[in-house]
C-alpha cells in the first residue's frame, strides 16, 4: 500500500553546479515530519559522449526515478533545480501527471546558450516557481508565469563566532572564475586595502585575473577553488569579506548568497548597495554598504583601530543569518508549496 508525501529534486547532471547542493542537496535530513526528499541525481555513462546519447539518457533516468516514487508514495512533488528541457518538464506534468515547481536561483534569460524567450517558456512549463529573490520575481511580473514563492538561499551555517578581534587582519572576496571579472573593476577598492594594512585572499577567482590584479599592484592571495567546507574554513579566519557587484542584471538579480555565507561565517561584511544587499544588512548595524570609492575609505578608517563596534556589526550580522536562514525553515517553505499543489491536484 502506498503511503507518505515525497519532494523529488532534478538535480542537473552539472555535478560542478552550486545550486544542486545550496538549493537541494544540502536540505538532506531537515524535511518535516510527514515528507520525505529524494534527490534524483545522476551521471552519464563514459560512453554517452554525444549531446543527442545524453540527453535521452537523462530523459530516461528521471522518468524511470519518478515512475519508481509514484509506484512507492502516496504523494508525489517534482522539484527542477535549474532545469533547461522543455521536453522533460512536459514529460512530468502531461505525461506522468505530477505537480511541478521550478526552483530558479539565478537569471535564467542572462544564462549562456540561453534566450530570455526560451527562459520563459521555462518558467511557463511549471505549476508553481520558487525564485530566490524578490529582485528576479519583480523581473518576470506581468509575463503570466505561474504562481511563485520566495525561498531564500541557505548559507548552510548556524554557529555564532566570538572571535573577531583575533582574527587575521584579511579581506576575503568569495566567487568563481567566471565572476572574478568583477574585481578588475573594483582595483581602487583593493589597494585601498592593502594600503590599510590588509591581506587579501581570492576564494574561488582565476589564475588571469589575480595575476591582473597582481600587474597593477594588489597584494592577495589566491585559493583557486573552494568547496563549502573549506570556504567557511577560510572565511571563519578572517576578519572581513568584501562583496562588490556592479549594476547588471548577472549581478542584482542573482541574490544575496555570498553575502549571506560571510556575515554566516562571523565576518565584518562590506558589500556594494543595492536592493538585494539592503534588504540582508542594515547599514552599519549589521555590516556595510557602499556605493562609492570615498564611501569604502570612510568605513574602513576606524577598522585600523579594531574597535568594539566592528565587533558588535560582525556579530549582529552573524546572529542575524544564523537564526534567519535556517536548513529547517528552508525545507519547510518547500513542503508548505507542495501541500498547497497537492490540495489543488
Amino acid at each position: 500500500m502506498k503511503g507518505g508525501k515525497v519532494v523529488a529534486f532534478l538535480i542537473p547532471f552539472n555535478k560542478t553546479m552550486a545550486s544542486n547542493h545550496v538549493r537541494a542537496k544540502c536540505l538532506n535530513y531537515h524535511e518535516p515530519d510527514g515528507w520525505t526528499f529524494d534527490f534524483l541525481d545522476g551521471l552519464y555513462p563514459r560512453i554517452f559522449n554525444r549531446k543527442v546519447l545524453r540527453a535521452i539518457y537523462r530523459l530516461s533516468f528521471y522518468a524511470t526515478r519518478l515512475l519508481k516514487l509514484k509506484m512507492t508514495y502516496k504523494k508525489v512533488v517534482v522539484l527542477g533545480i535549474k532545469q533547461e528541457s522543455l521536453l522533460l518538464l512536459f514529460l512530468i506534468r502531461k505525461v506522468l501527471r505530477l505537480p511541478l515547481i521550478l526552483d530558479v536561483n539565478d537569471p535564467y534569460h542572462s544564462s549562456p546558450g540561453l534566450s530570455r524567450s526560451k527562459a520563459l517558456r521555462i518558467l511557463r512549463s511549471g505549476d508553481h516557481i520558487i525564485f530566490e529573490s524578490p529582485e528576479y520575481k519583480n523581473y518576470w511580473n506581468g509575463n503570466k508565469i505561474p504562481e511563485a514563492t520566495i525561498i531564500e538561499d541557505t548559507p548552510q551555517l548556524e554557529c555564532i563566532y566570538l572571535d573577531f578581534p583575533s582574527r587575521e587582519r584579511t579581506v576575503a572576496w568569495v566567487g568563481s572564475p567566471i565572476t572574478s571579472p568583477v574585481l578588475l573593476e573594483f582595483i581602487p577598492h583593493l589597494l585601498l586595502f592593502n594600503r590599510l594594512g590588509f591581506g587579501i585572499k581570492l576564494l574561488g577567482a582565476s589564475g588571469d585575473v589575480s595575476q591582473q590584479l597582481a600587474n597593477v599592484g594588489v597584494k592577495a592571495i589566491l585559493v583557486d577553488y573552494c568547496d563549502h567546507a573549506s570556504l567557511v574554513d577560510h572565511l571563519t579566519k578572517v576578519q572581513i569579506a568584501f562583496v562588490p557587484m556592479l549594476n547588471i542584471d548577472w549581478h542584482k538579480l542573482r541574490g544575496n548568497l555570498k553575502a549571506k555565507i560571510s556575515m554566516g561565517c562571523g565576518c565584518l561584511t562590506i558589500a556594494s548597495k543595492n536592493e538585494m544587499h539592503e534588504r540582508l544588512i542594515e547599514n552599519g548595524k549589521s555590516g556595510f554598504l557602499f556605493d562609492s570609492l570615498e564611501e569604502l575609505r570612510c568605513l574602513l578608517d576606524p577598522v585600523s583601530d579594531l574597535n568594539s563596534l566592528f565587533s558588535k556589526v560582525a556579530f549582529a550580522g552573524n546572529n542575524y543569518v544564523a537564526n534567519e536562514f535556517t536548513l529547517a525553515k528552508h525545507a519547510s517553505k518547500i513542503c508548505e508549496v507542495s501541500n498547497e499543489l497537492i490540495e489543488k491536484s
